[in-house]
């Protein structure tokens, strides 16, 4: 090992060194709790409130129905965990721990009525409090001043679309948007802050977190399986102050559910899917829950696995199906609670991702086919651990969470030029990716002010490496590694003088180390020195509660990207270009009324308008390779809308809507003559409405019906030529037929009920499209048979 390496190497030992010391930092000595309850019997929602006066607790009742259920208190010296499972008994309702002094409770699965049927709370009763765990301060939706989605995943079929992942999300939010390259393949974009179509040495735009640990730096979405998963929330950006570098978007915040340490559970899912014009596939996901101490320790493990059929054919090499991709991975956590005050929460995340080939064909050639030399696989495997420890002392809590991530991605592309006379190429690209994170918060909240600080910690290598050649002969190699360092502190207060009006004051410095050399040097080429860059990233936020249900705000926030090294466009590969970071500031104006959980009919809607300095962006040169530089200032604005009602009992209706306006408004001379300079892969309009009806029938069976339509408008694959090409522009529907009886759930979907075929996506291979031929079809009509079972 060189000494380079050495010194790399005994630096990256300190740095985890110091992340265990800040978290062993705030771990004191632990000891189990008991007290005196003494709760009367009455309605659930009542003794509740009770129950948590008592105990100090934070208690969020998610099913409006149970407040009406008759409970027959406690009594006696007890845990809280075990007084709040003796209150539940025979109620219908069950209980999971957010963390140490706060619950959810809800309808167990044999007693649940579709939420979305629920009739509303009638005057006195208590509302569900639905918590934005993602502000890090435990802040009711309903007084969070910001533009926030909280998609429940257990309030319908859990299984229903987990193995879609993240495209799940894309199809029922419009403000999301892919690239849709393939599962494991795509970055994500949130209200229209979109760089570029490529994949490369850029940063990601957004932020993908489970819990507190965070998936991603500069690299793809994972795609994770949502089986077993409580719910999704979307913070939309810039998320500088809480979350730091690379939200300009904002994040996206998986929540899995958690252990629970005093029920055995489990389920299990077993699908059949079949696409039109293609192949049979399928996918199954099971989970358990085992107490191993009642109300100290528990484990939950899941494990899944999918077969998404392929459905391009490719005549000149015989193949049929050939973009067929194979899933499997899987969830383990354990959850120790020493004491009613202390919650210790480790896990791990498995995902390989496989897909055969590429999903693009050729315009100009018979349906849903293309022509290529070799096949061109990709594979996405990804690895996380992760331990989170959290202390509650009466209103404040301290939470510290240290992850590691290792993510490897390996694609290969038929670089074959188009002369028929030419020997096969093939391009191969790799990324490997390590990320270590660390961040230690405390928290606080009064009736009339919230407050968090904290400090956070990230170390993330990525060493990208190419390969192009004949298959006769000789290949040409080259790659570049960048090496990031950063330390921060933050910290955000909330106040409200009189609590008509809340103000929100937060920032974040961050201090980075940025290092990049290349793999294979030219000759006078070195590697780029160390560069030190220091960032505030500053927000502010204000809320007014016109009256009871109706929050008006307003919030302006900053954000930014940490430049690095790439190679260098054309000619030769063996030079390096440095990209520079880029800034985001933004500021919206929204209101938010009621809540599909609270009220029969709710709408938010927001406008914000962000200005993008030194944008970076990964792009294709004249040779297909990839590069990454820095395109200039732009601007997006963006207008979006939400709501729904539900007329009567047993039909919702709702909606979304997005409209995107953006622009590359003073690029730098390379884009300065380009005619078209809107920002690429967010349609200028997007929309979705969906319709369901639920009947109750006799012992216990429902029986809905859910209809969908979606509709993408036009947008580009990039700036200027060749890059303008247009893709979207399409309508697609789906209808699901779920039959409920106690713990058993058939389903029958429909997706892309018409058959349209569309443009997702204007890209496939990078060594073809100048051609201005390729194109992203929609997965043909497809049929899906499920049952899910749980106990």
């Amino acid at each position: 090992m060189t000494m380079a390496g050495r010194f790399r190497r005994n630096r990256m030992r300190k740095y985890c060194g110091v992340m265990a010391a800040i978290g062993l930092s705030v771990t004191p000595a632990i000891a189990r709790g008991e007290q005196v309850f003494d709760v009367q019997a009455g309605p659930v929602g009542s003794i509740l409130v009770e129950f948590g006066r008592q105990c100090g607790w934070t208690i969020g009742l998610t099913d409006p129905v149970l407040a009406g259920h008759r409970s027959g208190g406690v009594k006696g010296r007890h845990t809280p965990i075990q007084a709040l499972r003796i209150l539940l008994r025979s109620t219908g309702a069950d209980f999971a721990m957010l963390d140490a002094r706060s619950a959810k409770v809800f309808a167990t699965r044999e007693h649940r009525v579709q939420p979305a049927f629920v009739s509303r709370p009638l005057d006195g009763e208590p509302t569900p409090v639905i918590l934005v765990t993602a502000s890090k301060q435990q802040t009711p939706l309903a007084r969070f001043p910001g533009t926030v989605t909280v998609v429940d995943l257990n309030a319908a079929d859990p299984s229903s679309s987990a193995a879609q992942g993240t495209a799940a999300l894309v199809t029922r939010l419009p403000m999301l948007s892919s690239t849709e390259l393939g599962p494991g393949r795509n970055k994500i974009f949130i209200r229209g802050i979109a760089d570029s179509s490529f994949n490369g040495a850029s940063q990601s735009t957004i932020g993908h977190y489970i819990g507190d640990a965070r998936l991603t730096f500069n690299a793809p979405d994972p795609d994770l399986n949502l089986y077993d998963m409580d719910r999704v929330e979307v913070l939309e950006g810039p998320q500088g102050t809480l979350y730091g570098t690379g939200t300009l978007g904002g994040i996206i915040r998986f929540v899995p559910n958690a252990p629970d340490t005093t029920n055995l559970k489990g389920s299990f899912t077993t699908a059949l899917d079949y696409t039109s014009k293609g192949s049979i596939g399928g996918d199954g996901g099971a989970m358990i829950n085992l107490p191993l101490i009642t109300d100290r320790l528990a484990v939950r493990a899941v494990a899944y696995g999918s077969i998404e059929p392929g459905y391009i054919d490719d005549p000149s090499r015989g193949k049929s199906n050939v973009n067929q991709t194979n899933t499997k991975g899987g969830r383990l956590a354990l959850r120790w609670q020493p004491s009613t005050d202390w919650t210790v929460e480790g896990g791990f995340v498995v995902q390989d991702i496989a897909s055969a080939d590429g999903q693009y064909v050729l315009a100009g050639t018979p349906d849903l086919t293309r022509a290529t030399r070799i096949a061109q696989p990709f594979d996405n495997d990804f690895r996380l651990g992760y331990v989170t420890l959290t202390h509650r002392a009466g209103s404040v809590s301290v939470t510290s969470t240290t992850s590691i991530v290792r993510h490897d991605i390996t694609t290969v592309f038929d670089a074959t030029p188009s002369n028929p006379a030419a020997p096969t190429s093939q391009y191969d690209e790799q990324s490997n990716i390590t990320l270590i994170a660390h961040e230690t918060r405390i928290s606080g909240a009064t009736n009339s002010f919230a407050w968090v600080a904290g400090v956070s910690g990230l170390y993330d290598k990525n060493r990208f490496t190419t390969a192009l050649g004949n298959l006769s002969g000789p290949t040409v190699k080259n790659g570049v590694e960048n090496q990031i360092e950063q330390i921060a502190t933050f910290g955000q207060v909330t106040f409200c003088p009189n609590c008509k009006f809340e103000f929100s004051v937060g920032g974040r410095a961050e201090l980075t180390r940025s290092e990049g050399s290349l793999l294979e040097r030219a000759q006078g080429d070195v590697s780029e020195p160390s560069r030190i860059d220091v960032r505030l990233s500053p927000s502010l936020g204000v809320g007014w509660h016109v009256h009871d249900g109706l929050l008006v705000f307003g919030r302006i926030q900053q954000g930014a990207r940490s430049g690095g090294l790439a190679i260098s466009p054309l000619g030769d590969r063996t030079t390096s270009k440095r990209f520079q970071a880029d800034i985001l500031k933004a500021v919206e104006l929204g209101f938010r009324a009621g809540s599909k959980e609270t009220t029969r009919a709710w709408l938010s809607a927001t406008l914000s308008y962000a200005h993008w300095t030194n944008i970076q962006a990964d792009l294709i040169d004249g040779a297909g390779l990839i590069y990454t530089t820095n395109l200039g200032d732009g601007y997006i604005v963006g207008v979006e809308a939400q709501g729904g009602i539900s007329p009567v009992a047993g039909v919702v209706l709702d909606g979304a809507l997005f409209m995107n306006s953006s622009a590359l408004s003073d690029p730098v001379p390379e884009f300065d003559t380009s005619r078209d300079r809107d920002l690429p892969d967010v349609a200028a309009t997007g929309a979705r409405a969906s319709a369901v009806y639920s009947i109750a029938l006799s012992s216990g069976r429902v029986v809905s019906i859910d209809g969908t339509v979606r509709y993408v408008g036009p947008s580009k694959l990039g700036i200027g030529t060749p890059f303008a090409l247009s893709q979207g522009r399409y309508l697609t529907s789906s209808i699901a037929l779920n039959y409920a009886l106690g713990s058993t759930r058939l389903s029958l979907a429909i997706d892309n009920v018409g058959d349209v075929r569309g443009n997702r996506f204007s890209f496939g291979n990078p060594f073809g499209f100048a051609a201005g031929n390729q194109r992203t079809p929609l997965r043909p009509r497809s049929f899906r048979v499920a049952v899910t079972r749980s106990f």
